[in-house]
């Protein structure tokens, strides 16, 4: 048996438990912060890129209906997919608003696709930041499906893990609660090398954009038959 199958074989799988959250937020965190869209939304210096990744992971966990399923190695957390039900998730309840907000006494207009309660979370990212942001939320929101779906919003595993088969792993998990419903399971992603990932697991590619600069791509996988 070789060593990375062991270490497959090792990868205990579950909902988050509560206490795991810090952990689950770092491990995202770690593993978006150098995706092209990430880079789009919070710039080039990778230290505070990783703080702002940190608190939009934190915020869209926050905003979540259930636990993501996490991946873990010897009781550590590895890896995480946060999957909205149907009718749950960030874009299906997202449409354009706008906030006057007052901040050191001058107040300021946003428009933004984001609730208010998670709004008052992502100001913590910046007004450039958070209005970048807000563009990649509009454009995800323009290719949620139509249709009831499970919404795959934040999937990543530690860099030095990746390959090894548990983000396949931790997908597959997650997917059969889709799966049993008899429901389509969608996703984004900003890398050709992610496209291929999720086409081994069933989705296929149904539109794909220019956003920030950054080509993304919406894909879907059918309902089962």
């Amino acid at each position: 048996m070789t060593e990375t199958k062991q270490r497959i074989e090792q990868v205990i799988l579950g909902p988050m438990e509560p206490h795991e959250l810090p952990a689950v937020v770092d491990v995202l965190a770690r593993a978006l912060r150098d995706n092209p869209s990430f880079i789009g939304m919070f710039g080039p210096e990778p230290d505070r890129r990783l703080r702002s990744t940190r608190v939009l992971c934190r915020v869209l966990l926050s905003g979540q209906s259930e636990p993501p399923m996490v991946a873990r190695l010897a009781g550590v957390v590895v890896g995480a997919a946060a999957v909205s039900p149907p009718q749950t998730c960030f874009s299906s309840g997202s449409r354009s608003r706008r906030y006057r907000i007052s901040i050191a006494g001058r107040g300021v207009t946003i428009e933004s696709e984001v609730p208010w309660r998670q709004l008052l979370g992502l100001l913590r990212l910046g007004l450039p930041a958070l209005h970048r942001a807000g563009l990649m939320a509009r454009s995800s929101t323009i290719h949620d499906p139509a249709v009831r779906h499970w919404h795959f919003e934040l999937v990543g595993v530690e860099d030095d893990l990746r390959g090894q088969g548990i983000g396949g792993k931790m997908m597959e998990a997650a997917l059969r609660r889709a799966d049993a419903a008899g429901e389509v399971a969608c996703v984004e992603t900003d890398t050709t090398r992610n496209v291929e990932f999720y086409r081994r697991l069933g989705f296929e590619v149904t539109a794909t954009e220019e956003s920030l600069g950054v080509q993304m791509w919406y894909m879907e996988r059918p309902m089962p038959h």
